[in-house]
């Protein structure tokens, strides 16, 4: 009773029976001192948790309880995040499309004046991000981004009122400070709410509002735009019927968007109970809100993993800058009229839903590939801006096409907030790296701009040729991403020890214990660390069917770019017709070492060998062999230790 009480003092509004929760279904010692440990050093100075943790650890949920708990999530949730991202793309976008409504000519615009009114968006943006990621784990989540939703409604609507340059920058700013917390916001949600493997298609859910607003925008100004009326500007209608619809939206977050899960009013007790437990295995801080923690701040600005991340988002956001608000101005340079030029950005939203249904469906149910993913969407990008720069002036459905493609890289941000999500842990630290991610955002959207010079218009090649840099950048700054956590995954296998499967008490110690990814000793980023991707052009078509084991684990290398190593044997895995175990045929080359751990060369050379056990290290050559002469014309199965999926 003692322990009780001092694990108890200081806590403000927790129900919590700690005696209750250490003894239910009679727990072992060990397990009951781990999460009384935790519990000691944890419990003091939390706020408004609404599920009481003996009951937590307590419930007892069939897989149809559980499945009806995420329907009811997706079902309320994602349309909530989706509709109000909708509006907060189609707020942004509208500026381009204003321009096409004399805007410019109304407020007297000259030179670079336009580019700055779409560059200072995004300094209010940065500057609000910071101080954002603070605020939004003293204050209840949902009610904090229902409160940005209205004050930025408001100041959409402002925009109407506004006579000359000055106005428009001061207004442009506050939409940005009331804007700042939406993305971030709702990254934290999904991940409140979703398991790690849920994450990659429920950001993309709600991103999917972003594509719809891309899609629909120009029709919903080309509608304004036909209202008959000589009172008002046209340009001045689409602010405000667009910032009144906004503010209005508020309401419905207020009334449904929940604080946390144990806050769901959508969910019955049991079931808020079931939210908070199927989470835990995430170890990521779904209870871990309330009180910023400084040493968590600290220690994101000082990962590797954060800093990669916020270097692509810097390159990759050159463009976003620039396209979001000249994309229509550079459609007219293809010789169609403002109104047709307006129609056309359809199918650049139309390229959005595309590549994020597709990406979303990848990340999701094949492992390991998200980075890859983002990889070949901006590629992709790349390749429609080379095609903009440089088709003939001429060739105008060329140029749209090329247009259309560049702005699919924008799909990759909900899979970078996933990233986020699933591989940082605290939410202190989770919400830092977030608001780096997005100040990085930010000035990527506000250099780029800079780069459309007012005397290019409307072909703009010195915005385009910056574009194209930052696209190629980009893409090695995830590559180096990928390679770091590789490295990151095999150190802590070789400090810790592989993770195993631990119990619900012991994910609910690691899950309040208020620890880092890095303090966590079971936690792994969600990346594989086995597979290292060779090009298919190595050998005949078909998928994957070659694997070379290496002469030494990658663990005894201290460098992440230290993986020069020389391969001493390669084979082909297949599964026999009964579902027996695995055969093999192996080619050897050049090697020295008779026995690499449990896998004898010889034995398997005469084809009759054991294979690769559990632990054994091994790359994978994204290509066929075709001189072992065995059909591989179908997935194979791998026999590695292939613990995590990105």
């Amino acid at each position: 009773m003692e322990q009780h009480a001092v694990n108890l003092q200081g806590e403000n509004d927790r129900d919590v029976d700690l005696g209750q929760m250490l003894d239910v279904q009679s727990t072992p010692e060990e397990e009951r001192k781990v999460l009384q440990e935790q519990q000691a050093v944890n419990m003091q100075g939390e706020n408004d948790r609404d599920v009481d943790l003996g009951q937590m650890l307590d419930v007892q949920s069939t897989p149809e309880e559980e499945r009806k708990v995420l329907q009811k999530l997706d079902f309320v949730l994602l349309p909530l995040m989706a509709c109000a991202y909708f509006l907060q793309f189609l707020d942004k976008f509208i500026l381009g499309q204003a321009a096409l409504f004399n805007l410019r000519q109304d407020l007297n615009l000259h030179g670079s004046e336009f580019a700055w009114t779409s560059a200072v968006f995004y300094f209010g943006y940065l500057f609000w991000s910071w101080p954002s990621s603070y605020v939004i784990v003293r204050v209840p989540i949902g009610k904090y981004l229902t409160v940005s939703v209205f004050i930025w409604g408001g100041i959409l609507m402002c925009h109407a009122a506004c006579k000359n340059f000055a106005g428009l920058m001061v207004a442009r700013f506050f939409l940005g400070v009331g804007e700042a917390a939406i993305a971030p916001g709702f990254s934290l949600i999904t991940g409140l709410f979703y398991k790690r493997k849920e994450q990659p298609l429920r950001q993309s859910a709600w991103y999917f509002g972003n594509c719809i607003a891309a899609l629909l925008g120009g029709v919903i100004s080309y509608g304004i735009g036909h209202i008959n009326t000589t009172s008002i500007a046209h340009w001045k209608l689409i602010f405000l019927i667009l910032g009144a619809v906004t503010s209005a939206y508020a309401v419905v977050l207020f009334l449904f968007l929940p604080d946390s899960p144990a806050k769901a009013v959508f969910l019955s007790p049991k079931e808020r109970a079931i939210a908070v437990q199927r989470t835990l295995e995430n170890k990521t801080g779904v209870l871990d809100f309330g009180s910023f923690k400084w040493n968590q701040a600290l220690e994101a600005t000082l990962d590797p993993q954060t800093w990669f991340l916020v270097l692509y988002t810097f390159t990759s956001n050159l463009a976003n800058g620039g396209l979001t608000t000249f994309a229509p101005i550079i459609t007219t340079g293809f010789g169609f009229s403002n109104f047709k030029a307006l129609l056309l950005q359809m199918p650049l939203g139309g390229a959005e839903i595309v590549f994020i249904l597709l990406s979303a469906a990848i990340t999701t149910f094949i492992p390991s590939s998200r980075i890859l993913c983002m990889t070949f969407n901006i590629l992709i990008s790349m390749l429609g801006m080379l095609l903009v720069w440089k088709l003939d002036p001429d060739n105008a459905a060329g140029l749209e096409v090329g247009l259309t493609l560049s702005v699919v890289y924008a799909v990759n941000l909900p899979i970078s907030l996933s990233i986020i999500s699933s591989n940082v842990a605290g939410f202190s630290k989770k919400s830092v790296v977030t608001a780096s991610l997005f100040v990085a955002y930010c000035a990527g959207n506000i250099v780029g701009p800079q780069f459309f010079l007012a005397s290019e218009a409307p072909s703009y090649p010195t915005g385009l040729q910056a574009s194209i840099s930052g696209f190629a950048l980009g893409a090695v700054f995830l590559f180096c991403l990928f390679v770091y956590y590789n490295w990151e995954n095999r150190r802590r296998n070789r400090r810790y020890g592989r993770p195993e499967e631990m119990t619900s008490r012991e994910e609910l110690a690691d899950e309040l214990s208020n620890k880092t990814d890095r303090q966590i000793e079971s936690f792994r980023d969600g990346v594989d660390c086995r597979w290292v991707l060779w090009d298919m052009a190595l050998a005949g078509g078909g998928w994957p069917g070659i694997e070379e084991l290496w002469s030494e684990p990658f663990d005894d290398y201290e460098s992440f770019f230290d993986l020069n190593l020389e391969p001493v044997y390669s084979m082909e895995t297949r599964t026999a017709d009964d579902g027996s175990p695995y055969e093999f045929n192996t080619g050897v080359r050049d090697r020295k070492e008779e026995i690499i751990g449990d896998v004898d060369v010889e034995e398997l050379a005469a084809g009759n060998g054991k294979g690769p056990e559990e632990g054994d290290y091994a790359v994978m050559s994204h290509a066929n062999w075709d001189g072992w002469g065995n059909e591989t014309t179908t997935p194979r199965e791998w026999i590695v230790d292939m613990t995590f999926g990105t």
